[in-house]
């Protein structure tokens, strides 16, 4: 059995432990969002609701990718698990550009809802004019933010799978050696 201090060992769940550095800051940059509002924000404004079906999305494949790392890093059953973990890395390239188009979905919706305000405004009463330009409003906040989300989604799943690729590469190279 190895020692936790052993150098190899440490070595070889370096790409771990950095995993695990993302995934704290990225906790941390969730909490000081939600801390100061802006998920709320960004929940409120958008009435698809995508943006949390992407949140969602993106912490479930951000976990598979900690798992991936995880498994990769212990040698003693790399050659077993090597085929199902790529399996898994095309599966989270696969979900990060779907991020991108949901987020893309959301856009299109709130783009709809903004035309369809156009639909009943009478020119010559203030009151429909102001209603129209509350959808407007809603309608583009909807969009903005669902297209911020997916994008932000995307960026952040595609760094690390990314490096998980890179990571399986690299075994595969001790793999063949």
């Amino acid at each position: 059995m190895k020692h936790l201090f052993d150098k190899s060992l440490s070595k070889s769940y370096r790409p771990f432990v950095f995993w695990c550095i993302y995934f704290i800051s990225f906790s941390g940059a969730s909490e000081l969002a939600r801390r100061y509002g802006l998920l709320d924000y960004i929940y409120n404004i958008d009435n698809t609701k995508i943006s949390v079906l992407i949140a969602s999305i993106l912490v479930w494949k951000t976990l598979t990718c900690g798992k991936s790392i995880h498994d990769l890093c212990k040698i003693e059953s790399l050659d077993k698990k090597l085929t199902k973990i790529k399996e898994n890395a095309d599966d989270g390239w696969l979900w990060s550009d779907l991020v991108t188009s949901l987020g893309m979905i959301g856009t299109v919706v709130g783009f709809i809802v903004m035309l369809s305000s156009f639909e009943s405004v009478n020119f010559e009463n203030t009151k429909s004019i102001q209603e129209m330009i509350k959808n407007l409003s809603y309608g583009m906040s909807t969009a903005l933010s669902t297209t911020l989300v997916g994008l932000v989604a995307s960026v952040l799943l595609k760094v690390q799978y990314f490096k998980l690729d890179e990571l399986i590469k690299s075994n595969e190279k001790k793999l063949s050696l």
